[in-house]
């Protein structure tokens, strides 16, 4: 009579083997797609034997049947396998891992136990092995996605954690409780990972509310993530802080990312004003500069301002074109001027105003260009202004192309022959305006038809050169220009101010005699 095992009828002892296969054991070999078992007796020889292994690896059952592992495996792994059928015939029931024992590709997991009958003997021993390679695959690919993740949530500047939904009785969101956070994660409370992990958002958060807790719980169920830029929140003092947030969902659960953004949105306010408050200055600046050179014939004039790049201040640069006759016997003349006030603020464009305005009646009252700087002088000196004005005065007469320069600490004017030659006027520049020595020198050269007159301002040359050095590189780019127009003059010396001169205001003019 045969007893009942885990895997189904067990023949008495001393019955052949081939009686025991009946169609319920024949079932339950055949519908399951990842075992094996096998039944030995206390002689430890297989008595019944079926699965997916017997298919595998080409075995017959009489190969098997009838035969101890030993017989089977000479490679040590029978030995192996019986010791694990005597500990359960033994009455110990074990559970192994091992590769295939002919099949080294598959990995098994085994259970020998121990098969009883009706009165409690042991009587025979069961071994269930099961193919467990996919699922360990499938586990240990888990794995290194996981890790994969978490490295990378690691390395991600941001905080981040994980969030998990915290259900009412009636299943609705109520809340979300962190589970993961990576290292770089602190809060407005300057709380890391160990005070984060475990606890919920109205916990760390409360002020958050509802509508908050209401967001999280839509990215959870529509999968739609949300992100807020510079939200505010405060911090423990009180002191409100910017935060940029992306929730998005993660599985079942939400990935959270924040940044601390107060020193950004700070930084792009002071930006925003200054750049406002550039253009301001700038305006201001152009506004009290001619609109543009007069139409005189016989000249035609370029000019160009260009303001500092490193301050949004306005400056004290100016230039301005000043056509006139000089008396009633005298031809006429056009004075053309630039000067500086020394500084960046509202009292050297105030200053600036005030001397443009003055020069450009002094220029009318005088037959001589020095003349027209004494007058400027004796206005700063009634001032008590210690800023000191610095400023070229060309007079070019238009009849005949004579030319007289007078400077006052400002770099004095180049000529751009109709030869291409370059000429630097020469004459002794006078102390600043507000300096104490010498004065009135006065320096000629002559425009023939085709020259052209390039003046500008001091913050042209580079203040890091030698000032020769740093002149002589001007007259080189003078000397450049092959048409040597005044446009294209102005063009060239315009596109160095730029890139060479960040920190002054640049003002060019050049005029150009075309008869």
């Amino acid at each position: 009579m045969a007893v009942d095992g885990p895997a189904g009828p067990v023949p008495p002892r001393g019955e052949p083997a081939g009686l025991a296969y009946d169609a319920v054991y024949r079932a339950l070999l055949t519908s399951s797609p990842d075992l094996t078992v096998f039944v030995f007796g206390t002689d430890l020889r297989h008595v019944l034997v079926g699965g997916i292994a017997i298919e595998r690896l080409g075995w017959r059952l009489d190969d098997i049947v009838g035969h101890r592992p030993t017989d089977l495996l000479s490679d040590g792994s029978g030995e192996v396998l019986e010791e694990h059928m005597r500990a359960a015939l033994a009455g110990e029931t074990r559970v192994f891992d091992h590769i295939g024992l002919r099949d080294e590709t598959g990995f098994w997991r085994s259970t020998v136990a121990p098969v009883r009958d009706d009165s409690g003997e042991i009587v025979a021993g069961m071994i269930i092995s099961r193919d467990v390679g996919p699922v360990l695959e499938a586990q240990r690919g888990r794995q290194e996605s996981e890790e994969r993740i978490a490295a990378a949530l690691e390395a991600m500047l941001d905080s981040v954690t994980v969030q998990q939904a915290v259900l009412d009785d009636a299943g609705n969101v109520v809340d979300f409780r962190i589970s993961y956070a990576n290292e770089k994660s602190v809060d407005f409370a300057g709380r890391g990972r160990a005070e984060l992990i475990g606890r919920t958002l109205r916990e760390l958060f409360p002020e958050l509310g509802d509508d908050f807790i209401a967001t999280y719980a839509r990215v959870l169920q529509t999968g739609e993530g949300v992100q807020f830029n510079a939200f505010p929140y405060p911090d423990a003092t009180g002191r409100e802080l910017l935060y940029d947030l992306a929730v998005s969902r993660l599985g079942d659960a939400l990935l959270v990312t924040w940044r601390d953004v107060t020193e950004r949105e700070s930084s792009r306010v002071l930006i925003a004003r200054a750049a406002a408050t550039r253009s301001l200055s700038e305006g201001l600046q152009r506004g009290l500069l001619p609109p543009a050179p007069p139409e005189i014939p016989g000249v035609r004039f370029a000019t160009t301002y260009h303001p500092a790049l490193e301050t949004a201040e306005v400056g004290g640069d100016w230039y301005d074109v000043v056509p006139h006759s000089v008396d009633d016997v005298a031809g006429d003349v056009v004075d053309v001027i630039v000067g500086d006030v020394e500084g960046h603020d509202g009292h050297a464009a105030a200053l600036m105003a005030r001397y443009s305005t003055l020069v450009r009646a002094a220029c009318s009252r005088h037959e001589r260009v020095e003349a027209a700087i004494d007058e400027l002088r004796d206005f700063h000196d009634s001032l008590d202004s210690e800023r000191l004005v610095t400023m070229a005065l060309a007079r070019v007469d238009l009849g005949s192309g004579s030319v007289h320069v007078t400077a006052a600490g400002h770099p004095p004017p180049i000529v751009h022959r109709a030869s291409g030659e370059v000429e630097v006027v020469d004459v002794l520049v006078d102390p600043p305006i507000g300096a104490p020595g010498p004065r009135g020198a006065v320096g000629h050269v002559q425009l023939e038809p085709g020259a052209t007159l390039v003046m500008f301002s001091d913050g042209l040359l580079d203040p890091h050169a030698d000032p020769d050095d740093a002149y002589q590189v001007i007259a080189k780019l003078v000397s450049g220009a092959s048409r040597g127009s005044p446009e294209e003059l102005v063009a060239v010396l315009a596109e160095y101010a730029r890139g060479h001169q960040p920190s002054d205001d640049v003002v060019v003019v050049a005029a150009h005699r075309s008869g």
